[in-house]
């Protein structure tokens, strides 16, 4: 029983501390915000993360990355950029995914701002996120070429900056 309560708290802080992310950015990973809005006493929260930094890993570890690392997959291979099934209309969703992204979406950009800023998080970002658009984007032997790691890169710029320009009030 205690084991489940502490998977169920650690889903409830983590589903909280991504919904606080998207509108609030780094002051909405305080853990006392985040025990609140999980509807959790501190405890369990301070318990499980010594500080913001750890929280904000393991948000972007559990959440945040593979929403973003999809939704980026999703514009690659609909663009027929990768393996995938590449269509118009797919390429289209993709990019309205981007341009009018959901909490989730936010959220993970908030966090990958964020790596600038904190080592920790900035480590945990390395190992996934990068370690996948590098892959996407350096020409290896002619897989992917210059030209196709080129267009890749300029797709996943432009990914990014529509989530970017979605932040900004009245876009």
């Amino acid at each position: 029983v205690a084991q489940a309560r502490v998977l169920r708290n650690d889903a409830l802080i983590l589903d909280a501390a991504l919904d606080a992310t998207a509108p609030d950015g780094w002051p909405g990973l305080a853990l006392t915000a985040v025990a609140r809005r999980a509807g959790l006493s501190q405890r369990p929260v301070a318990n499980r993360f010594v500080d913001r930094s750890e929280l904000a890993t393991a948000v972007w570890r559990e959440r945040a990355a593979p929403v973003l690392l999809t939704a980026l997959e999703r514009a690659l291979s609909t663009a027929g950029l990768i393996p995938g099934e590449a269509s118009a209309a797919g390429f289209q969703t993709a990019m309205e995914h981007l341009a009018r992204p959901d909490k989730a979406l936010l959220s993970a950009l908030e966090l990958l701002v964020m790596s600038n800023f904190d080592p920790t998080l900035a480590s945990e970002v390395k190992q996934g996120l990068a370690g996948e658009v590098l892959g996407w984007c350096t020409p290896q032997r002619g897989k992917p070429t210059k030209a196709q790691a080129a267009r890749r890169a300029y797709l996943l710029i432009v990914a990014l900056g529509l989530v970017s320009v979605a932040r900004r009030p009245g876009s």
